[in-house]
């Protein structure tokens, strides 16, 4: 009876951060044409093209263990692919997916060694079974509620990662603080990690899909 309480608890609590999670983009509808049209502003600012951010999120990785030499990656909403550019130094291989097709252009004309990029919606993106050693996604609109981070999850062997704003004009961490506790409601084990770009704050969750918390362990 404890158990189904407790059990019943979790559903109700998952439920609240979930709708806490889709409330933070509740009202912008993402498109490919929206995309695009930032990308035409994204690609003129130096800043965005910055990889600072993606050589500390490296960083963290290689020391965790989780890029390596012989693993692969994908990028979920890889935007001009910065994220990708940094793990390819590092990885086997290094795939790249948004649903812009002027990032994908601007990505591929990089000619990244270990790298490639695919020009598609994450909705109807099809891997066709393929799986990756970490699935990795930075504050993108393609994981935005629990079909779309199964679907995510699906793609890893192992490892998951998201990075989302903490600290940032306009941002009041919400997505940060609402996925923590839906992995956390879900079973896993997630691990945070804090950076500092400039003035912004980022929190780093990374998770294995393959470690999850017992029922006995969450009655304790």
């Amino acid at each position: 009876m404890e158990m189904f309480c407790y059990t019943i608890r979790c559903m109700r609590d998952l439920d609240y951060f979930l709708q806490l999670w889709h409330a933070k983009s509740s009202g912008v509808v993402h498109s490919s044409a929206l995309w695009d049209e930032r990308a035409d502003e994204w690609l003129t600012e130096p800043s965005r093209l910055n990889s600072e951010r993606a050589q500390q999120v490296c960083d963290i990785l290689i020391t965790r263990g989780v890029l390596n030499h012989h693993a692969s990656v994908i990028d979920i909403g890889c935007g001009p692919g910065v994220f990708v550019g940094e793990f390819a130094k590092y990885c086997k291989r290094a795939v790249g997916v948004d649903f812009s097709p002027k990032f994908i252009d601007f990505a591929a004309s990089r000619k990244i060694l270990n790298a490639e990029f695919i020009s598609a919606d994450f909705a109807e993106f099809n891997s066709d079974g393929a799986k990756y050693d970490l699935a990795f996604a930075s504050n993108s609109p393609a994981i935005y509620n629990l079909a779309a981070l199964e679907k995510f999850e699906i793609l890893s062997s192992s490892w998951c990662c998201n990075t989302v704003f903490v600290k940032s004009p306009g941002r009041t961490g919400q997505g940060f603080y609402s996925l923590l506790n839906i992995l956390w409601h879900r079973g896993f084990l997630p691990e945070t990690r804090y950076f500092r770009v400039g003035e912004e704050i980022f929190g780093m969750i990374l998770w294995n899909v393959n470690e999850k918390r017992s029922p006995e362990a969450n009655a304790e």
